[in-house]
C-alpha cells in the first residue's frame, strides 16, 4: 500500500521529434497487482529514441512516457502482491509503451511496474548495472519461446496484429526487423531462431566474443 505522498517528475515526449521535456506527473492509485518502484537507474534502448523520432506503434498516444528498463527500491506495493515489500531491491519492465499507461513509463523518478515483470536484484549487484537486463532478457524470450510472437511461426500479419490491438515486445521486435537489418546478439538470435536455424547462445551486453 502506498504509504506516503509521492512527487513525481518524468520525462515527457510531447510528440515525435521534440526533446524532452521535464514536467510534474501524477501517479495513479496501485493496482491489486503493481508495485510502485523508486528508480535509482534506468536503461536507454534503441526502441526508446525511435519513438523520440517516430509514431512506430499505432497504439501510442503523445504525450508519452518512454523508455523500458529501471532499477531501484519498492516505494509502494499493491494488494494482492506478495513477492515484494517496501524497502526490496528489484529490476522492472517497465510496459508504458505497451499498454498506453505514462505512469508505467521507464523515465520517471517512480515507474508502476506490474509484479511479475519485476524481480529481486541482489546487494552485490549495482543498480546501474541490473537496469540493463529487462527489455533484453524479455525481447530474446518472446522472439525465442513466444507463442505469439517472432519465433511461433505464426503467419499473423502486422496489420493484422494491429487491427487486434497486439502489442507486446515480439510485435515491436518484427517490426523494426522488417526495417532494418538485424543487429546485435538479441536481433541475430531472433532472426536465427526466425528463419529455422539451430540456437546458439545469444552474444548480448557483457558477453565478448570468443569469452
Amino acid at each position: 500500500m502506498m504509504t506516503e505522498t509521492v512527487t513525481n517528475q518524468a520525462a515527457w515526449q510531447k510528440a515525435p521529434g521534440q526533446p524532452l521535456r521535464i514536467g510534474v506527473t501524477a501517479l495513479p492509485h496501485l493496482a491489486a497487482n503493481e508495485i510502485l518502484i523508486r528508480n535509482a537507474a534506468i536503461a536507454i534502448n534503441p526502441l526508446d529514441w525511435i519513438l523520440q523520432d517516430v509514431a512506430l506503434l499505432p497504439w501510442l498516444d503523445y504525450p508519452a512516457i518512454l523508455g523500458s528498463d529501471v532499477s531501484g527500491e519498492v516505494a509502494a506495493v499493491g494488494g494482492a502482491v506478495e513477492r515484494f515489500k517496501v524497502g526490496d531491491r528489484v529490476i522492472g519492465q517497465a510496459v508504458g509503451t505497451t499498454v498506453n499507461q505514462p505512469a508505467q513509463g521507464a523515465f520517471q523518478h517512480h515507474t508502476i511496474v506490474l509484479d511479475h515483470m519485476a524481480a529481486p536484484i541482489p546487494n552485490n549487484i549495482a543498480f546501474a548495472d541490473a537496469a540493463v537486463l529487462p527489455l533484453g532478457l524479455g525481447t530474446a524470450a518472446s522472439g525465442l519461446y513466444g507463442t505469439d510472437t517472432v519465433g511461433s511461426r505464426a503467419t499473423v500479419t502486422l496489420a493484422d496484429r494491429a487491427s487486434r490491438g497486439r502489442s507486446g515486445l515480439g510485435w515491436i521486435v518484427e517490426r523494426w526487423l522488417q526495417r532494418h537489418p538485424a543487429r546485435g546478439g538479441v536481433g541475430l538470435q531472433v532472426r536465427r531462431h526466425r528463419f529455422g536455424a539451430q540456437r546458439r547462445p545469444v552474444e548480448g551486453a557483457g558477453c565478448k566474443r570468443g569469452s
